[in-house]
């Protein structure tokens, strides 16, 4: 089994970390009205996690705001406002102890904002600004050629819950992602893993072909949307369904900033990692424990499908690289590969 299949087979299984630390790479940062730890009175609740951090000066122009907090508070919000003090059209769930507020529109890049969570501790606010940097249209013909190198353990594991730092224990390779062909509208991309060096293409696993081109109609943000993406490494097949991929171009091309990575994936192929030989729903049993649950697979064939959300992820740039396409018959065929 390849590396690949071991990522998706950590997505899935990651639920069984059983840790509560969305956002775990952004520490909190309130400073007014309630602080974390409660505000001087012994709020007896506390702020675990925030993102963007209070501070931050690299923010995502289309980054929405999360606020994880030690216990959860269905009445919770977050509103926010620009320098000015405006208030920023959009909206506020609350799921579990994670707070969530979605701007309606994309951000002004360089603008500062704050934002204020209303909990049991009191107003809480945060000042954060956005990177100017990524936001305004880049040249797409520029693109082509270039290779990324997408961290997934960076990311702001939204689904399943807990995964922080068990992931990024677990996930100690790359993924590049290469575009292929770009222009004013849709933009070609080919993915590939690393080798052990983390800076060269492991030319013994298959590319991934992405099944549709990316709407590139909003440069610099670029989404791809497919309903299926069955990828097959070695006989290993795993399907991701409902795809979304997205993110920016940085103004310079030098990276993509705000990845987005989200879809259902299918977690019979991965029965054998946990249980060999296991019922088709022994990997929904397992997290089931831990709170995650299994939901519908889109072939209507029941619920053995597990969502996967991951946010605010960096690729830079991988200078130099050129993506290989590689098929099964490409690996057979290469006498390198057999060892």
């Amino acid at each position: 089994m390849t590396r690949f299949a071991l990522v998706l087979g950590a997505l899935a299984l990651i639920g069984c970390s059983g840790s509560k630390d969305e956002g775990s790479g952004d520490t909190a940062g309130a400073t007014t009205g309630g602080t974390a730890g409660g505000a001087g009175g012994g709020c007896a609740n506390s702020i675990l996690s925030e993102l963007p951090a209070n501070g931050a000066a690299d923010a995502y122009y289309r980054t929405s705001v999360y606020v994880t907090l030690a216990t959860a508070e269905a009445d919770a919000t977050i509103t926010m406002t620009d320098s000015a003090g405006g208030e920023v059209a959009g909206s506020s769930t609350a799921e579990g102890n994670v707070i969530t507020f979605s701007p309606s529109t994309p951000l002004t890049p360089g603008e500062t904002y704050n934002s204020t969570l209303n909990w049991s501790c009191g107003p809480t606010e945060s000042s954060w600004s956005v990177d100017p940097g990524v936001g305004d249209s880049v040249d797409s013909a520029g693109l082509v050629s270039r290779a990324y190198s997408l961290d997934l353990s960076s990311g702001n594991f939204v689904q399943p819950p807990g995964v922080g730092d068990l992931l990024g224990s677990l996930l100690e390779f790359s993924l590049f992602v290469g575009v292929t062909a770009a222009d004013d509208t849709s933009v070609s991309m080919i993915g590939a893993l690393s080798d052990d060096s983390g800076t060269a293409q492991d030319l013994c696993s298959e590319t991934i072909d992405f099944p549709v081109s990316a709407d590139f109609t909003e440069n610099p943000f670029f989404v791809i949307e497919s309903d299926s993406l069955p990828i097959e490494v070695e006989g290993f097949e795993v399907v991701i369904d409902d795809l979304t991929l997205s993110g920016a171009f940085a103004a310079d091309s030098s990276s993509v900033e705000g990845v987005v990575l989200a879809g259902k994936i299918d977690t019979r192929p991965l029965v054998d990692l946990v249980s060999p030989g296991g019922d088709d729903n022994a990997v929904c049993v397992l997290v089931s424990t831990f709170n995650v649950s299994c939901e519908a697979c889109s072939d209507g064939s029941g619920d053995f499908c597990l969502s996967v959300y991951v946010d605010n992820m960096s690729a830079m740039e991988q200078a130099g690289l050129t993506i290989e396409p590689r098929s099964a018959e490409d690996i057979a065929a290469d006498p390198s590969c057999s060892e």
